[in-house]
């Protein structure tokens, strides 16, 4: 439901980020393009750093609620631990168990479609990317 808008906008941010930084590349460059002075370079690198912190905050608020999601086991374990020292083990309880043990072995992540992790090896793929396709169109320039 939310994961389409989520892809889209963050691959949209990406294409911001690179032609941004690759028009201040090119104005710190070529002196001579940069008509408005300045400016234009300081207005442009805001710009690119706002675009970098919205999917910064956007992909730590997802790491934050997986942190959360993981505590869960914890809490179910407790749960565990009291019913089964008030009334002994019993099918319920056993399936409670194998709850929390599945839990503590599979590990919740959130995905985007599957294309990838909502975590903070996303932000090192945006960087990445964002740097090569800088360097490709600098030398495409020259």
């Amino acid at each position: 439901m939310f994961t389409f808008p989520l892809v889209l906008t963050l691959m949209t941010k990406l294409v911001q980020i690179v032609n941004v930084a690759y028009f201040i590349i090119i104005l710190v460059i070529f002196p001579e393009l940069n008509l408005s002075g300045t400016a234009n370079i300081i207005r442009r690198i805001f710009w690119c750093s706002f675009l970098f912190q919205f999917c910064a905050l956007t992909l730590e608020t997802w790491v934050d609620v997986t942190k959360e999601a993981n505590k869960s086991v914890i809490i179910l374990h407790d749960i565990w631990n009291k019913y089964a020292e008030k009334r002994g083990i019993d099918k319920r309880l056993l399936y409670l168990q194998f709850i929390s043990m599945r839990f503590l072995t599979c590990k919740l992540k959130f995905t985007a479609y599957g294309f990838f992790p909502l975590d903070w090896t996303f932000l090192h793929t945006i960087i990445a990317s964002a740097t090569t396709y800088i360097i490709i169109l600098v030398q495409l320039k020259k």
